[in-house]
């Protein structure tokens, strides 16, 4: 794979009329540059999954940014490890009319500014990981209208006090935190703003509580599927809680410290 190049790229998109789905993520690469994935994006304009990474900045005037207008049919884009813009995030937010599905991990470059920009247009599900935004960015990020959105994935590091006003989305149906370190307030405050959410992880999220659970499982009445890898507390609701019975379908506690009594209590709330 090393001897992959803008060449292969450009010749690959050049002679597969019916080219659908691209993925190109190589480890030091060195060979694929923005130049090459932007002739792609011209050469093929019915893709429509597009997954990129380790992707070089180069000389050219072709860039991701100004060619990602031709990508007519994209409905899922990722982009790992690669200088991200706001120029191109507020390029996908013009150029972008089909719903889509959005994947930032590992990047850089990118402020708040343009995650928001595409946070309330075109996009059904944005997976993202916000590790070095502080607070504020946070705020800013939920507190906006989430357009379109059905489904939010996001990898946090740390949300100070988890102070955030935060507005309603009824349309979220998918929330999905890994690895972060929230409190029980904030998950308290997720089932008022997440009304209508039937998957929810919290998978590895320090600071989760037994009664941040409780109260989102009730403020929730639609939860289907609850996911709580490496969660820290023995007990996922209280033996004698009041919470009314649940949907759940799917309850996933991989690596987690809850024993035979939490499973019982919340046994007793599923029909």
């Amino acid at each position: 794979m090393n001897g992959v190049s803008d060449e292969s790229v450009v010749a690959l998109s050049t002679n597969c009329a019916f080219l659908g789905d691209f993925m190109i993520i190589i480890e030091g690469n060195h060979g694929v540059t923005e130049h090459g994935i932007g002739l792609l994006l011209r050469n093929r304009p019915n893709l429509e999954t597009l997954c990129i990474g380790y992707i070089k900045n180069s000389s050219s005037q072709i860039t991701i940014a100004n060619s990602i207008r031709h990508a007519k049919a994209l409905t899922y884009f990722w982009l790992c490890a690669m200088q991200v813009s706001d120029e191109l995030l507020m390029t996908i937010t013009e150029a972008i009319k089909l719903p889509l599905e959005l994947a930032i991990g590992h990047c850089k470059s990118y402020t708040v500014l343009g995650l928001l920009s595409v946070l309330s247009n075109c996009l059904t599900r944005f997976d993202i990981a916000l590790l070095n935004f502080v607070d504020e960015d946070i705020k800013l990020f939920f507190s906006k209208d989430a357009g379109k959105l059905t489904r939010i994935d996001i990898i946090l590091d740390v949300v100070g006090e988890n102070d955030i006003p935060l507005p309603k989305y009824h349309k979220i149906k998918i929330l999905r935190l890994d690895s972060g370190i929230i409190s029980g307030e904030l998950v308290k405050q997720f089932g008022f703003t997440f009304p209508n959410l039937e998957v929810l992880e919290l998978s590895l999220c320090q600071g989760v509580t037994m009664e941040g659970i409780e109260a989102i499982l009730k403020s929730c009445k639609v939860i289907r599927k609850l996911i709580l890898k490496g969660y820290q507390k023995t007990m996922i609701i209280k033996p004698n809680s009041d919470l009314p019975k649940v949907r759940l379908k799917v309850l996933k506690l991989a690596t987690s410290c809850i024993d035979d009594e939490a499973l019982d209590a919340i046994s007793r709330k599923c029909p």
